[in-house]
């Protein structure tokens, strides 16, 4: 039975409250946010396709 593929780690959204920061170096680490989110949820459907196949494979031993 093969394995099913990890999902990337889900992005963390980063503290742009930070006073510290500039303005182009918020909207770098809202970027960055913004193609980490789009990797996490485009691998979505096919991490869910693979657990079901689990399931089912699962389900025939009953």
């Amino acid at each position: 039975m093969s394995q099913i593929k990890k999902l990337p780690p889900a992005p963390r959204r980063p503290d742009l409250n930070n006073l510290d920061l500039t303005d182009a170096e918020r909207d770098d680490l809202n970027k960055k946010f913004c193609e980490e989110a789009d990797v996490f949820l485009a691998s979505l459907p096919r991490f869910i396709k693979e657990v079901n196949m689990v399931v089912h494979r699962l389900e025939s031993f009953k």
